[in-house]
């Protein structure tokens, strides 16, 4: 399993000496959350609701591979450079889900103070266990103490099985009653009463988190306020229509499931809109700023009426850093440009596949998927394609999002994909190192092969007769595209291969490796290291060359964007993201934008033509780079 949030396991030895296993697995540059808590005390909420939300999506990772962690707690969090990036660790207690319970007869696997009830009473445990768990890391992180405290471990366990902690806001008053709530029914005594995937909590923090940065009002209960009825709110309802029908006023009232349509004062009917709390579009309101918000955080209501403008839940696009930011719903794992350029194809690192409108800056379609997916779309620009973490591939018209068909492909697990340049054939990698070649026309699997270790990255050649795959021990392999047979392979990086980039003439490659702050080039025919590039902090999840050739683009784990000169590797421009993880990038088919995205729901789009023109003072260097014979002088 190989996930940003997850610390990677390289192998699985034994020691020659005393006969135990061990694992190897990456130094973290960093301190654990025990640490950071022992250190620093109470965290504020942001902090708290951004590692809650990292560690929930590797939680989440885990899950869908059929693991059961049974020991998620802060000592096990790792906070990479600083709390730059979480990282789960410590899997050793780990167990598939249909058979997490007792390790040996009468002895429970786990930390008593983070322990669920099902797995204090010694009961068999699935995923939720774990978020139960996670319910107890967030109380600590706002109470610096564990929730269930005693002097021994059964007396501990005890508590865990049959008492209610004492209530975050008995102890830190300040702490928001929003995240008491999160909190409290992650520690749902019952399974089937709390939150039931680590998925939904990630969405749910993320979500928090992106209110909470934007000024957005949050509106979730708080235990202070759990005990209002229907029939109080009923009243607190009546009371309000009245005094906004004595303003002349119309309020429309939905839930998240419908669409609202909306009356001015005069009785026409104003615009249609979705209802759903989430909803970012601008809306026209009839009251105040200050009361349209607050009604949208007491209800999660639209009001519409003759008025001044309110910002429903998110934010609007804007000017920042010079880049043009746009908020979404969902933090990103994949995108790729339309080859007309008027469009974005995105895929969330939930479920979601989308496609983006350059013009209208907002989404035209959405369509559920598998957990993470990857997308990619046809050199024509008719077909996209999403694949996820097991052997369907979907497939939909780019155009309207109608589904196409489904590739099914059994025994497989792929997770990345690429068209050939001449659009005739998908090639897909998978997590088990299955490779398979697809036949668009025909529909038909032409060629698969094991590579026998983790793939975690894949890149057809430009000329379509290559195919490049990076590899758990840091090999990058060339293959054949037609049968995938071994043409040759090199060692690229010190750790697993998790992106490369072809440059478009074909004799570049780029590799980079997960947590390595070094990129590579190479002239990919001959497995020649041609130049080093350093300093990408944080690793790099994403490369790009630009459609020229001119440029390489480097994505980093710390939210920056490193731009290169491909005619003599001298640093451009670092672009300054989000300060944190940036796993997608992309060059539109002109060159001229880099659209970035990753874990802050944000898609970033800068100007690369203005960017080297005016502010590196570098003319000319949009040019197409002097290839001689595709290679060029080594560094």
């Amino acid at each position: 399993m190989i996930h940003e949030h997850v610390t990677a396991i390289h192998s699985v030895a034994v020691d020659a000496r005393s006969g135990l296993p061990y694992l190897v697995m990456p130094c973290i540059a960093g301190c654990s959350l025990q640490e950071r808590i022992d250190r620093d005390g109470p965290m504020e909420a942001k902090d708290i609701l951004r590692i809650g939300m990292q560690a929930a999506a590797g939680l989440a990772a885990a899950h869908s591979q059929g693991l059961v962690h049974r020991d998620v707690k802060p000592s096990n969090i790792l906070l990479e450079d600083d709390m730059e990036r979480v990282k789960l660790t410590d899997f050793g207690l780990a167990r598939a889900a249909d058979d997490a319970s007792l390790t040996q007869s009468g002895v429970v696997a786990g930390t008593p103070q983070y322990m669920s009830p099902e797995q204090a009473r010694g009961e068999a445990v699935d995923a939720r266990s774990d978020l139960f768990s996670l319910g107890s890391v967030l109380y600590a992180m706002v109470a610096s103490r564990p929730p269930f405290r005693a002097e021994t471990p059964l007396a501990v366990l005890r508590r865990v099985r049959d008492e209610h902690p004492t209530p975050l806001r008995e102890i830190e008053p300040e702490v928001p009653g929003w995240l008491a709530a999160v909190v409290e029914k992650l520690h749902a005594k019952e399974p089937a009463e709390h939150y039931q995937s680590a998925a939904e909590v990630s969405d749910l923090l993320g979500s928090l988190l992106a209110d909470l940065q934007g000024g957005v009002p949050i509106r979730l209960s708080s235990p202070s306020t759990r005990g209002i009825t229907r029939r109080g709110h009923a009243s607190l309802l009546a009371a309000t229509l009245a005094c906004c029908a004595l303003a002349g006023l119309a309020i429309a009232l939905a839930d998240e499931s419908t669409a609202v349509r909306c009356r001015v004062a005069g009785g026409d009917v104003h615009d249609s809109y979705p209802a759903s709390a989430r909803s970012r579009e601008r809306i026209r309101v009839g009251l105040t700023q200050a009361m349209a918000t607050a009604l949208l955080a007491l209800f999660g209501w639209i009001v519409i009426g003759s008025g001044g403008e309110v910002s429903g839940r998110g934010g609007e696009s804007h000017e920042a850093k010079g880049h043009r930011a746009h908020p979404l719903q969902e933090s990103i794992a994949s995108l790729v440009f339309a080859p007309d350029g008027r469009s974005l194809f995105l895929a969330s690192r939930t479920s979601q596949v989308m496609k983006w409108g350059l013009e209208s800056s907002r989404v035209s379609f959405s369509a559920a998927w598998s957990w993470y997916p990857r997308v990619a779309i046809s050199p024509d620009g008719r077909t996209l394609a999403a694949t996820g973490s097991g052997s369907s591939i979907g497939l939909w018209d780019a155009e309207d999002g109608a589904t196409v068909g489904r590739l099914e492909i059994e025994g497989g697990r792929f997770h990345r994909l690429a068209f050939s340049p001449d659009g005739r054939t998908l090639a897909l990698a998978g997590s088990d190192g299955g490779l398979a070649l697809w036949d668009v026309g025909n529909g038909m699997v032409r060629a698969r092969e094991q590579a026998g270790q983790f793939i975690g990255a894949l890149a057809y050649a430009p000329d379509g007769r290559g195919v490049a795959t990076g590899g758990l021990d840091g090999t990058v392999t060339l293959r054949d595209a037609e049968s995938l047979e071994r043409l040759h392979s090199f060692r690229a990086q010190s750790t697993h291969v998790n992106a490369l980039a072809f440059s478009p003439r074909g004799g570049l490659l780029a590799t980079s490796g997960d947590g390595c702050e070094t990129v590579r080039v190479w002239d990919a025919n001959a497995g020649r290291l041609l130049a080093t590039l350093p300093g990408h902090a944080r690793g790099v999840p994403a490369l790009a060359f630009s459609p020229d050739g001119s440029i390489l683009a480097a994505a980093t784990g710390g939210g920056m964007v490193h731009l290169w000169d491909s005619r003599n590797w001298i640093a451009i421009s670092v672009l300054e993201g989000p300060k944190s993880w940036l796993g997608a990038i992309a060059f539109s088919p002109d060159g001229r934008s880099l659209a970035a995205a990753g874990d802050d729901r944000m898609l970033r789009i800068w100007d690369c033509q203005r960017l080297i023109d005016t502010e590196r003072k570098t003319p000319g260097l949009g040019s197409p780079p002097a290839y001689i014979s595709d290679s060029i002088p080594v560094r």
